[in-house]
């Protein structure tokens, strides 16, 4: 389904480009030009990395312009309303990828707090110092989960921090920690089956 809207917004734009190179007017054209270049560049490199902020918001304001502006050698108005339908989505599109790169900013930075205090438990010093690394680890891998609840990684990592952290909790809570590690587990091969 990705692909297919991926190739679908790829020839709907080449499509668009084309048209209003050859029909529009004379002082658009090195405008529609650049933004074809752009374009290109952007589709590339989306084929072999994730977008990044700097070439993607201005890949969906081209895309949202071209939309808005309607085919240059039709004025219908219910196509006209469409394209501005059109323009709205595609720039709504490019305001929330920035949220979701700050969501998935933050359950990083979460993860890597818990790794650090995970790290520690390899090499206790006392109890007092395990147990509350112990909870840090927990509470920042809960943090990572709880704002990318579909990510297998801190599924994963949280149960190891839970599997960790065993040796340093009483024997009801250690039984309790083992059925939630294996609940993580469990839940990490339904998100990423094949792994």
């Amino acid at each position: 389904v990705g692909l297919a809207g991926y190739l679908a917004l790829i020839a709907w734009a080449a499509q668009a480009l084309r048209k209003r190179l050859r029909q529009g007017p004379d002082s658009r054209k090195p405008l529609w030009a650049g933004a074809s270049g752009f374009l290109a560049a952007y589709f590339v490199q989306s084929l072999f990395s994730f977008g990044v902020a700097g070439t993607l918001i201005p890949a969906f304001m081209i895309l949202g312009t071209l939309a808005g502006e309607g085919s240059p050698s039709e004025e219908d108005p219910d196509r006209r309303s469409l394209n501005v339908a059109l323009a709205a989505s595609l720039g709504l599109l490019g305001l929330l990828y920035p949220v979701s790169g700050a969501i998935r900013l933050g359950a990083d930075v979460a993860f890597a707090r818990g790794m650090v205090q995970q790290e520690r438990l390899d090499r206790p010093r006392d109890v007092p110092s395990a147990s509350a690394n112990c909870r840090g680890a927990l509470a920042a891998m809960d943090r990572a989960c709880g704002l990318l609840p579909w990510e297998t990684k801190y599924r994963v990592y949280r149960g190891l921090t839970l599997e960790k952290s065993l040796p340093y909790l009483s024997a009801d809570s250690a039984s309790a920690g083992l059925a939630t590690a294996e609940g993580e587990y469990r839940a990490a091969l339904g998100l990423a089956p094949l792994n």
